[in-house]
């Protein structure tokens, strides 16, 4: 047997234990409540400091969630979980069991920097994010996920060639990774890493730090997101419609066949 059929199978096989593993935990999550046509639509957003706006002047306002929700239709509702130094564990422990709560029609997920930074293995993330999809999908929500940007380009992080090369390369590896499961459980990919120095190559998208997005950072932000998280509201926006139109002729059918009984038990 040659060397890479034996590799294959070995990820095949990782790829089933966690799969299997984040369905096990999906059943513990409360599937979301269904709502009628004409309620509004939430969007639940979990993230880290990028998503809460850290280091922004107004962070209830400048976060690229914030900026993003303004300028959504007004039957949206967006409500930001998102905690400054959160990894992808900590969002599952603490984050999604609240976004839970609010029932959401769409969820986005950008938790991911911290962990690579941080020293997390991967392998360690992949079961995370797996557990966290399968949550999401057996709720009924519309997941969008945030994939690793470009590192290498970031102020504070690619002075150094070395350190530089590294990171990128690191990000592609990360990526991969996210991809492969957002594709598994149905989620939409926002590629930060695709826009590689047009985000992470302009000073002004940073702020003092070098690092967290300025407000110009997470406008731009909001535009990379923002077709992607349209995208999942209408079609939730069309799940409620398809679900309503169910219902009714559900009632219809249970109708009709309450008035046959009834008139075969008169006779």
């Amino acid at each position: 047997m040659g060397y890479w059929l034996v590799v294959a199978m070995l990820a095949c096989a990782i790829a089933a234990v966690i799969l299997a593993l984040a369905a096990d935990e999906a059943g513990s999550h409360p599937r979301r409540r269904v709502r009628r046509v004409g309620d509004p639509l939430v969007w639940a957003a979990l993230g880290a400091s990028d998503t809460t706006g850290h280091g922004t002047p107004n962070p209830a306002r400048d976060s690229w969630a914030a900026r993003l929700a303004a300028v959504l239709p007004a039957d949206v509702v967006m409500h930001n979980f998102g905690v400054s130094g959160s990894y992808l564990a900590d969002a599952r422990r603490e984050q999604l069991p609240r976004a839970l709560t609010t029932s959401p029609d769409v969820v986005s997920c950008w938790l991911v920097v911290n962990d690579l930074l941080g020293g997390v293995p991967l392998s360690a993330y992949e079961r995370d994010l797996a557990a966290l999809l399968a949550a999401l999908r057996h709720a009924g929500c519309r997941v969008v996920l945030g994939n690793v940007p470009d590192l290498s380009r970031i102020p504070a992080l690619g002075a150094i060639a070395d350190q530089a090369t590294l990171l990128r390369l690191s990000a592609e590896h990360w990526n991969a990774a996210v991809a492969r499961l957002a594709f598994a459980f149905g989620a939409e990919l926002v590629d930060l890493f695709a826009e590689g120095e047009e985000l992470t190559g302009r000073p002004d998208y940073f702020g003092p730090d070098g690092f967290h997005p300025s407000p110009a950072g997470h406008q731009r932000l909001a535009a990379l997101f923002r077709p992607v998280i349209e995208r999942a509201l209408e079609a939730a926006r069309d799940d409620k419609q398809t679900a309503e139109e169910e219902a009714d002729g559900n009632r219809r059918a249970v109708a009709q066949y309450s008035d046959i009984d009834g008139d075969v038990t008169g006779s």
